[in-house]
């Protein structure tokens, strides 16, 4: 999928009467240090959407920590500069849906012109959130079989989830149905459907919540 295309991020989640906006997009956390663990304040943070170009620039506090908020699924670049230090950077840091991932940086004593980068593949510390859910990525997005192309029925891969409409109703572009899914024990029709965290639903029969869109597969990153 090209870089250049709309990538949507789809959340599913347990509509309450009274529960605030689901916030869809994610942050990353750090703590930035010298080689003995002591912090470093007024480090320059610099996080970088690979994808889209997109920067956002930022400070560590008095204890070294630093937090880069809002930020849409996708892969990221890390990159952290202080006086007296080589330049650090941690590449492909991938954010899924409503993550919190953790990113420290130890700095090491060197010139402004070197460069510290870190390509491990292994997955940086999600730190725990009241958020639970699962991420289907783009890979079964595309791969999987889907009827009319609907990705709404990948909702039914997570546990705890069935469809709980009449199957000859399921058809992929019928508002009361494409979302008709019970979860964990609550009604079918009870969850609010959004788009790159906007919401993308209306009410039908009073109390039901039906989706107002079905987004192509092709365009769609990720789902939660």
């Amino acid at each position: 999928m090209s870089d250049k295309l709309l990538k949507l991020s789809l959340a599913l989640i347990l509509f309450l009467s009274a529960a605030s906006a689901q916030e869809t997009r994610g942050s990353i956390v750090g703590r930035v240090t010298d080689a003995s663990g002591a912090s470093i304040a007024a480090a320059q943070v610099t996080v970088i959407n690979k994808a889209m170009g997109t920067r956002q620039a930022l400070k560590s506090n008095g204890e070294g920590v630093y937090q880069a908020a809002l930020l849409l699924p996708g892969e990221y670049r890390v990159e952290v500069e202080a006086p007296g230090f080589k330049h650090f950077v941690r590449d492909n840091v991938e954010i899924r849906i409503n993550d919190r991932v953790e990113v420290n940086g130890t700095l090491e004593v060197g010139g402004g012109a070197e460069t510290v980068t870190v390509t491990s593949d292994a997955a940086p510390l999600t730190t725990e959130t009241g958020s639970m859910g699962q991420v289907i990525d783009s890979k079964r997005v595309a791969d999987l079989p889907l009827s009319y192309g609907n990705p709404f029925q990948l909702i039914g891969l997570s546990a705890g989830v069935a469809f709980a409409r009449d199957p000859r109703l399921d058809r992929p572009f019928e508002p009361t149905h494409i979302v008709g899914y019970a979860i964990n024990g609550t009604r079918a029709n009870r969850s609010d459907v959004t788009l790159d965290g906007a919401p993308s639903t209306a009410t039908a029969n009073a109390n039901e919540v039906t989706a107002t869109y079905v987004p192509p597969t092709d365009i769609v990153a990720e789902f939660k």
